[in-house]
């Protein structure tokens, strides 16, 4: 066999391959050439056979893997990390509630804090008055609470009471809303209207309030609070308890047509015995809460919280410090029924008592008998004050040049009436 370049063995192989008839040196021309690129080309398919077939069980390995991998991975990926809501910002105090909260009433919640409390602005009578001066246990500040002795609803949006440092006026409460920017706002009134307004009237003078409110802050988020009950002996005969139960079943309904939240801290003060407040939680007139009432009002007030998104306009302009709180002035929405027949809406005069309204402090406008008006407003004649002594009437008239003594008089006895304060 001549040697072709080709090992023996490739031609041995493909011998069976060459035809017989074909002459000897044919077949030795192509057993070595033609048989040897046929193997060539035979182990070659052979390969890229076995490659197709790994590489199909390779993919089919990756997909099985992907296909159990990928159903926990998806909160990770890119789109789903898109879809994700931002995380709260470092002041919120705990997860949105408004989607728990479905109903008006408040349900109990976990605590929400103190920071719940400083993000939100109490307004109301003397009650809500006492809440900060017990801020040793409610954590308020004069920023966070503000409360008028006496007022009634109907008085709100008429008085300009709450200054501001560095302001030139005072404003009404509602405009202080808008100074002060709180997150929510608990609006608490309807003790100094009892006795004089019906629980229709009380609620569409409520609701102006609230109107008035979201028309100065329309970022705040509102919650009504219910009229705190009185104890069983009560120094204000005309706050009865069957009247405060109707009117906070007004409050409901109306913080339900509001849109609002309803607060019923009548929950944790009333004692289901005696259908009062309980001992202790007023002080002694039984209507004002004292210290402790003032703590689970506002433990009550923190474990039924109200939190949804902030979208106050960040960031918060400047909020000045706020002055004390003069003493009210009357009102021209203040009630004529009442205070004729010596139940002013101020609450503040026991039934029976002077018309005068207490709300007034100052001495001026209140304490000058009707004589005297008379005598300030006609200085030139001196005699008519003594009218009663009609005899001795020409003796005023011997020190005509003293005719400024008789008008000095009366304001050196209006100033002995600060006595009435």
């Amino acid at each position: 066999m001549r040697d072709s370049g080709h090992r023996e063995e490739d031609t041995y192989v493909y011998k069976r391959d060459v035809p017989a008839e074909v002459a000897p040196e044919r077949q030795s021309a192509l057993q070595p050439h033609g048989g040897t690129l046929r193997g060539k080309n035979r182990a070659s398919k052979n390969l890229r056979l076995n490659l197709l077939i790994g590489g199909l069980i390779a993919l089919l390995a990756v997909c099985v893997i992907l296909a159990a991998v990928l159903p926990g991975c998806q909160e990770t990926t890119p789109m789903a990390r898109a879809a994700a809501p931002a995380p709260t910002s470092a002041t919120s105090v705990a997860p949105s509630s408004s989607d728990v909260v479905a109903g008006t009433v408040l349900p109990q919640t976990p605590d929400a804090g103190q920071a719940y409390v400083d993000e939100t602005l109490f307004l109301g009578d003397s009650n809500t008055a006492r809440l900060l001066e017990y801020s040793n246990v409610t954590g308020l500040t004069p920023e966070t609470c503000i409360g008028v002795e006496g007022m009634g609803i109907q008085s709100v949006i008429g008085n300009t009471l709450v200054s501001f440092e560095g302001m030139a006026y005072a404003c009404s409460l509602p405009d202080a809303v808008a100074v002060l920017q709180p997150r929510r706002v608990v609006v608490t009134f309807g003790t100094n209207n009892i006795g004089g307004y019906t629980a229709d009237a009380f609620t569409d003078a409520y609701e102006t309030v609230l109107d008035d409110i979201r028309r100065a802050y329309p970022s705040v988020d509102i919650i009504v609070g219910a009229v705190p009950p009185v104890a069983g002996y009560c120094s204000y005969v005309k706050l009865e308890m069957a009247l405060i139960d109707e009117y906070n079943a007004a409050l409901e309904n109306m913080a339900k047509r509001q849109g609002c939240k309803f607060l019923n801290w009548t929950e944790v003060l009333l004692d289901p015995e005696t259908g009062f407040c309980k001992d202790g939680y007023t002080v002694g007139d039984g209507l004002h809460i004292s210290e402790d009432g003032a703590r689970v009002m506002m433990r009550y007030f923190r474990t039924h919280s109200y939190i949804t998104e902030d979208d106050r306009p960040q960031p918060l302009a400047y909020i000045p410090a706020r002055l004390e709180l003069p003493k009210q002035q009357p009102s021209p929405y203040s009630n004529p029924i009442i205070d004729a027949g010596g139940w002013n809406w101020q609450g503040d005069q026991q039934p029976g008592s002077s018309s005068q309204p207490a709300f007034s402090q100052e001495p001026e406008p209140q304490s000058q008998p009707e004589s005297q008006p008379q005598s300030q407003s006609q200085p030139e004649e001196p005699q008519q004050p003594e009218e009663p002594g009609s005899a001795p009437a020409p003796e005023p008239t011997d020190p005509p040049a003293d005719e400024q003594t008789p008008v000095a008089d009366p304001p050196a006895e209006a100033g002995g009436e600060g006595t009435d304060a």
